[in-house]
Parts: C-alpha cells; structure tokens; sequence
C-alpha cells in the first residue's frame, strides 16, 4: 500500500507537518521575546520548564485519559482550545504589557494541551490503520519532523530580518489554524474499548505499582526524567549567553539551533552502527557520560 496515496494519512501527514512547524515556530521566537523584555537567563529557562512540567506532573493521567475518551473528540477538542491559546498568547505579547507568569500559565497550559493531543494522535494511528504500517508511518513522520527542525530554525532566522515577533507570532497561530482545519475532516473512530472498568485513580495506582515494582523502568524513568529537566535548563541558558553575550544575530541564533539538530540526526544515524558492537545498556550509559563530559567544558568555556 502506498501511504502517500490514503487520503487519511494525507491528513494526518498535513497535521503533522503543521504540528511541528508551529512548535518550531513557538520555539524559535519565545525565547527572543522573553529575552528582549526581561534580560533574564532565569526568566528563559523557567519557560522551558513550563513545557517541560505537563509530561511529569499530567503524564500519567493524560494516559489515563486517553484510554477512556474518544481519540477523534480529544484531537478536535484539544486543537480548538489549543488555538485559543495560542490567539491569547499573540494578542498578549503583541498588543498588552503581559507579566511574566501570564506567560508561564499559558506555556504551561499549550504544553499540556499538545502533549494530550500528541497522545491521541498517536493512539488513534492503530485505529485508522493495520499494524503492520505502523512502522512505515512512524518513519515517514520522523523524517518530516527531522526536516523541519533542520531546515526551520536557520529559515526563520533569516525569515525574522523581513519579520517582526509579533508577525511570526501570529504565523503560529496561522498554523494552530490550519491544524484545527485539517482535524475536523479526520474520520470517525470507536470509543476505546476497555476489558476492566476502574477509575483513574485505581489506573493510576496500577500504573504506579507497576512502575515501582519494575527496577529497571524505575531507573530509566528517574534517569529520564533528570536528562530531559536540565536539557530544558541547558536551552534556555545558551540561548540567553548567545543572544546577551556573544550578541548573536537572530540568524545566528537559528543557524546554532540548527546545527543542535543536525547534531541529533547524526547521533541517531549511529544508532545502527554502534548496535552491531554495543548493547542498548551501554550506548545509553556512554552516551551519558559524554552529554555530561560536554556540559563540563561548555561550563568552563
């Protein structure tokens, strides 16, 4: 079967690339914004943890959710609200004098809008198609979102010397748009069907059993969870040191961003490779120690 040629994965290949353009879209200005209006490396990387805190504080219960509604009225939903926000956020930073924490609130509230929307769009995937394209999908969406995230944040440096924030503000909510567009013309999906019936908290009490009962989940969980706290402070910290003290350009800015990319698209192409000698154990642990071992000279540099 050719993917490209199903109407339903056209859609779903549309709002994946909306997806990821209007994140890097968001990404890529918010940053500028809250450095030209606070000066502050702490302001910046407390933003990123408002997009990091849904996945820790919601994350199970946003499972817990999914499992029980319908996956098409959580995607409809949750891109209307969504693109609500997202005109909040424009009109605020565009046309009001805002305070930090309506910013927090909102990046806080579109974080947890996007990663229950990010649930049910993957969840919905095995109820539009077989199994056995499952795969080919998930492939075909990396490479899009890769491309993206290459390609965009250099673009929109360049982008942003014809562009004012407040215009490429309202471009990601152009694309919240053409998401919500995209999302009512997906097809109709049965409700999850569920064996047992148990409330979220007994779900969620089951999950966490679950989850303390396996050692090994539980110290990939905890090692997660740390690795991805200090990337959203890692972020927000080298965009404030390139934009206030070695005054980058917004090109510049978006070429560093780039090669961040570039960096992860490697990394990932040896994977293979290094498989072939390694096990997974090793390879993560390594990998580790070297993320650390770069930090410690990016400190001292």
């Amino acid at each position: 079967m050719n993917l490209y040629q199903s109407r339903t994965f056209q859609k779903l290949y549309a709002l994946h690339f909306f997806v990821n353009l209007s994140m890097t879209i968001f990404s890529f200005i918010l940053p500028i914004i809250l450095y030209e209006y606070t000066k502050s490396a702490l302001a910046m990387s407390t933003m990123r943890i408002m997009d990091f805190l849904p996945n820790v504080l919601l994350g199970m219960l946003i499972g817990v959710f999914v499992d029980r509604i319908n996956r098409r009225y959580i995607l409809v939903y949750g891109n209307v609200i969504r693109l609500i926000i997202a005109i909040v956020f424009a009109f605020l930073l565009t046309y009001t004098e805002f305070m930090l924490w309506h910013i927090y609130v909102l990046g806080f509230l579109l974080s947890t809008i996007g990663y229950t929307i990010g649930s049910a769009s993957n969840a919905i995937m095995t109820q539009l198609f077989d199994k056995s394209l499952m795969t080919d999908i998930q492939a075909k969406f990396s490479l899009l979102s890769t491309m993206i995230t290459i390609i965009g944040p250099g673009l929109l440096g360049i982008l942003l010397l014809w562009m004012s924030n407040s215009l490429f503000l309202w471009f990601f909510v152009g694309c919240q748009l053409c998401m919500t567009i995209i999302i009512l013309f997906i097809e109709e999906v049965p409700n999850p069907v569920r064996k047992e019936k148990q409330s979220i908290m007994d779900e969620m009490k089951e999950g966490i059993v679950a989850l303390i009962g396996n050692k090994s989940l539980l110290l990939q969980t905890w090692t997660i969870f740390f690795s991805n706290f200090a990337s959203s402070l890692i972020i927000g910290v080298l965009t404030f040191y390139a934009l206030d003290y070695l005054h980058f350009t917004k090109e510049e800015l978006g070429m560093m961003l780039t090669l961040s990319a570039a960096g992860g698209i490697l990394g990932a192409k040896l994977i293979q490779p290094l498989k072939k000698r390694y096990t997974r154990g090793q390879i993560y642990t390594n990998s580790m120690f070297f993320e650390v071992f770069i930090l410690v000279i990016i400190l001292f540099c």
